[in-house]
């Protein structure tokens, strides 16, 4: 049976340490005939150079059929095959089938035995017209790289050796594209946005700062999206403390004080104490027993206070301080009768509830909403900046705008802050390759990166796989 001439050769170029030559893919669909259990087939016209890769990619093949290539012009008895392969239980694709890098000069051939009719499938022949198989050195091909995304494909960082003039990195499906970046922010594009309406009154800011924190959270601590995870934060306290709120009555005579008073004493010791609110644990205060005059009464209420104030201002324990309860407290006047001692356990109590709700802005009040803007800001400022994680290229432009918005004091700033952390955030979702510079190769190619530089790859279709082999 004559041979049938199969395919097209294509060219593509390779880069060496002298520049860019011509690289030759065979690439043919090679189908058995009816009535028939083998086929040869040989390409358009002749090639010259060394034979590097042999890929087949199989549609039907029958277990145990031979394919074996080799140069037409090959007179010795067995001839040299830079093809010799026996076909699996079941067929697969294989992209490491080369025999040997074979020096040919004239047309090639592949002869299919002990086939089936209609057998059918995909070949792939690498010839380098200018390679030196004398003095070109391979490393061990890389293990096959796994890419994992939940939805969509995603850059991987491949590093080559210092020692590497070449890696050649190729899609292991042959439909495949490659995308490369010489930096990436992420590795994949978040596709999560910061939903709630922009806040311009207190209940919109209660929603966003609510919807801010813990979606960020899950975004920095994802691995799907950087190359470690990120530090989570939270809005002064891990959660709200709902156990040591005071509730008894306000102070309206001496009777009442000292109720109030034992209240306070024991909420405020449970809560400094505390590592669910807290990041540590705060200085435990001894208020004193439980007040029966006016003088005792007088003495908590101070320690109080002072205890409160100088709670409020950690940021040992807190993620960020609670500066507005740490300004009203600063505001009070320190008693010294009954009278002045009403007036400060009151507003104390007030002060203590709403720092015991900061942490869960929806329950709590405006004090709450600014302590977690400047906690989402500082965070959000950190994360931006941290080129470790986002493979080695910070967030310079959501950096920025977000620098120039100030730490929030009343609730006309705290707007102005959640808007930009909530417009910030939603772009710094979406930067995969952000600002780098990168290229694609066509389906069939490999990528050759003539570089010990790093570079990040992806494939086209989901969950794609590539392997890479390193070139001295």
């Amino acid at each position: 049976m004559a041979n049938t001439a199969c395919g097209s050769i294509r060219c593509s170029k390779k880069t060496n340490h002298y520049g860019q030559h011509d690289l030759q893919l065979w690439k043919a669909t090679v189908t058995v005939p009816a009535a028939a259990t083998s086929v040869s087939v040989e390409p358009p016209w002749p090639t010259s150079g060394v034979i590097t890769e042999v890929w087949i990619d199989p549609t039907t093949l029958t277990a145990g059929a031979t394919i074996k290539g080799y140069m037409q012009e090959d007179d010795l008895t067995t001839p040299d095959y830079f093809l010799n392969y026996t076909v699996p239980n079941p067929a697969v694709e294989a992209r490491t089938l080369l025999s040997k890098r074979l020096r040919v000069s004239g047309l090639l051939q592949v002869d299919v035995a002990s086939a089936t009719a209609g057998d059918s499938f995909v070949l792939y022949v690498w010839v380098d017209p200018f390679a030196d198989d004398s003095s070109i050195q391979t490393y061990v091909a890389t293990p096959t790289v796994t890419v994992y995304t939940p939805t969509t494909t995603a850059y991987l960082k491949v590093t080559p050796t210092s020692t590497s003039s070449k890696t050649v990195i190729r899609a292991r499906t042959v439909t495949d594209t490659l995308a490369y970046a010489t930096a990436v922010t992420h590795l994949i594009a978040d596709a999560t946005t910061i939903a709630a309406a922009d806040a311009d009154d207190l209940a919109k800011s209660k929603t966003l700062i609510d919807e801010i924190m813990p979606e960020t959270n899950v975004h920095f601590a994802s691995e799907v999206y950087h190359t470690a995870a990120d530090a989570v934060w939270y809005g002064g306290h891990k959660e709200d403390d709902a156990t040591n709120l005071a509730s008894s009555d306000n102070m309206s005579d001496l009777a009442t004080g000292y109720v109030l008073a034992d209240e306070l004493d024991d909420d405020v010791i449970a809560h400094l104490a505390s590592t669910t609110f807290h990041a540590a644990a705060d200085t435990v205060y001894d208020f004193g027993g439980t007040p029966n005059s006016e003088g005792t009464l007088v003495t908590k209420v101070n320690l109080l206070r002072t205890a409160m104030a100088a709670h409020f201002a950690s940021t040992a324990c807190h993620s960020v301080a609670d500066s507005i309860n740490v300004a009203l407290v600063a505001a009070t006047t320190i008693a010294t009768n009954t009278a002045s001692a009403q007036t400060l356990i009151n507003l104390l109590k007030a002060y203590w509830n709403s720092h015991c709700a900061v942490g869960d802005a929806t329950a709590a009040d405006l004090a709450a909403v600014i302590v977690g803007a400047n906690a989402a800001r500082a965070a959000l400022l950190a994360h931006y900046a941290n080129s470790t994680i986002h493979s080695g290229t910070a967030d310079a432009a959501n950096l920025a705008t977000l620098t120039a918005v100030p730490a929030c004091t009343d609730a006309a700033t705290s707007y102005t802050l959640l808007n930009a952390e909530k417009a910030t955030v939603n772009l710094h979702y979406l930067t995969a390759a952000y600002g780098a510079a990168y290229g694609t190769v066509a389906a069939g190619y490999p990528l050759e990166w003539p570089s010990t530089a790093p570079v990040f790859v992806k494939t086209s279709s989901s969950g794609g796989t590539f392997t890479t082999t390193e070139f001295i």
